[in-house]
């Protein structure tokens, strides 16, 4: 695959295609009533819950997307509507504009469901496709071409004798578009990408053309059930696998782990959404929460400082941060780089 670098960002345009999914959210809430509990008196999240009888987590995340939006407004824990919602999202409102939402349909939206998913009704599923689909290899690969990729290359380029490092790993790496912008910045590296057996079967014959396939190796095995990865890696990189295990406080245990196959001075990397976020950032972030926990799924978001410390606890030192880490005008990974300094 090759890493060409772009003199443009693609975030203005992603943020039309990820902010347009807000009318099926507001329809959503519109639908459970949300707007109409609050129109009452303020409430915590709790009182919410006890009203409206919908999935807390799924819940949690669509208020926590209409604060990002302005239509609430939260103070010492209890939400209040915003004036805009009160005159336009409330029957009792001689103005509200509700028919436009309660009537709006998307060719596809993954937030269809939503409304159901509140009220914890049962969904039949009409696809069976997922992460091993030819098509969504193939999507994640294009997408990853708008920036993150490119992001990787460059600031592993950078690494301290990265040019001298021969074997990575690279964990839930699906058809491995991240460890071919390693390979391309350092042409004597070897790739063990570890992934579900179905999505390496179909990695395998998306690659057999590309020309760093001999350097390619794909092992199909759930990591949640055997974490036997090999061992005496120079480099450990994980993008977006993390999330789970931040929510359940296994960061520390999952680091001490990676620290066992890392060679002393090798480095582990991890691309993951991280904090501090501002302004789209924030609205970003809600809604790829609010879409996980469909899946119930906890936040995918990950500190700088929830990081740091694991890392530290499992035996890691000599942090680095991608100099490209921003949040202006929209959601950005956190690159975080950490050196194994001792061996757990």
């Amino acid at each position: 695959m090759e890493i060409i670098n772009l003199e443009t960002s693609f975030t203005r345009l992603k943020n039309f295609l990820d902010f347009s999914v807000i009318p099926m959210i507001i329809k959503s809430a519109i639908e459970i009533s949300l707007f109409e509990v609050l129109a009452r008196e303020d409430k915590t999240l709790e009182e919410i819950l006890e009203e409206t009888k919908t999935d807390s987590l799924i819940t949690k995340y669509l208020i926590e997307v209409l604060v990002c939006l302005n239509l609430l407004i939260k103070k010492d824990n209890y939400y209040s509507l915003s004036l805009e919602a009160k005159e336009f999202l409330c029957k009792d409102s001689p103005n509200n504009q509700l028919f436009p939402f309660k009537n709006f349909k998307a060719a596809f939206s993954p937030y269809q469901n939503l409304t159901a998913k509140l009220k914890n009704e049962t969904i039949q599923s009409k696809s069976k496709k997922g992460w091993d689909s030819p098509e969504m290899m193939q999507l994640m690969r294009q997408s990853s071409k708008s920036g993150s990729v490119q992001d990787i290359f460059n600031f592993t380029s950078e690494i301290p004798n990265f040019q001298n490092m021969k074997k990575m790993c690279d964990l839930g790496g699906n058809s491995g578009y991240y460890s071919l912008a390693f390979l391309a910045a350092n042409k004597n590296l070897e790739a063990h990408i570890f992934d579900m057996p179905e999505v390496c079967k179909q990695a395998e014959i998306l690659n057999k053309d590309d020309d760093a396939v001999a350097r390619l190796f794909f092992h199909g095995q759930n990591l949640e059930e055997n974490f036997d990865i090999g061992k005496d890696y120079d480099l450990v990189f994980t993008s977006h696998f993390l999330y789970r295990k931040n929510a359940d406080n296994l960061l520390e245990e999952f680091f001490t782990s990676i620290n066992k196959v890392l060679k002393l001075g090798g480095v582990f990397i991890s691309n993951h959404f991280g904090d501090n976020l501002t302004g789209d950032g924030l609205l970003n972030i809600a809604l790829i929460d609010l879409r996980t926990s469909l899946a119930g799924l906890k936040s995918h978001q990950i500190s700088q400082e929830n990081l740091k410390q694991a890392l530290q606890k499992a035996g890691f030192g000599n942090f680095k941060i991608c100099e490209k880490y921003t949040n202006q005008n929209g959601l950005h990974s956190l690159i975080f780089m950490a050196e194994k300094v001792e061996e757990r």
